[in-house]
């Protein structure tokens, strides 16, 4: 892949390194086991099978081709998948799963899943401090990156962190800065 995909891969490690101390600030509550082991299974397989369109090699593939925004849009949102793997395997046992999505025009979701239970508003507290660092790296790498395969209209980042029981710990929605 192009270096780009570095970025959006580096883009992705970051956020998953900003909220690492939130799985270890949390205790796990006593009643349910850990589900390390069973990470490296439920993730992989599943992205791997979930990316179903080529590889695209150069941002000139997807500019040249025509495509619509919503085209664009799932051409980046599949590109970014192929990076999940190596993320998760990076932070083994913190998450159980990161799903990207893209919602037409422009919207790119990142749902991270804890491994372990996260206290939600110690979680939702860490994450508030965190919003000018996040809005610094969308602006400086993930919106770039959009921008070079052609997701221009109306970008947006949208982070979301939940508990492996599907509660919401918090979720906030990125654009452009002015």
């Amino acid at each position: 892949m192009t270096m780009t995909f570095g970025r959006a891969a580096a883009a992705l490690l970051a956020t998953t390194s900003l909220t690492f101390a939130l799985a270890a600030c949390s205790p796990e509550p006593a009643d349910e086991a850990p589900a390390v082991d069973t990470v490296a299974e439920e993730t992989t397989e599943p992205a791997a099978e979930e990316t179903t369109e080529p590889a695209v090699e150069d941002v000139a593939d997807v500019a040249d081709a025509g495509s619509s925004a919503a085209e664009t849009l799932d051409t980046y949102v599949a590109l970014v998948k192929d990076t999940v793997p190596s993320i998760l395997e990076s932070f083994d046992g913190v998450y159980d799963g990161l799903e990207v999505t893209g919602e037409a025009p422009g919207t790119v979701v990142y749902t991270y899943t804890f491994a372990d239970h996260v206290d939600p508003a110690v979680g939702a507290e860490s994450l508030d401090a965190m919003v000018s660092t996040l809005q610094e790296l969308c602006d400086s790498v993930v919106f770039d990156e959009m921008a070079a395969y052609d997701v221009t209209e109306d970008p947006t980042v949208v982070y979301t962190y939940l508990n492996p029981d599907g509660s919401e710990i918090w979720s906030h929605s990125f654009v452009p800065s002015a």
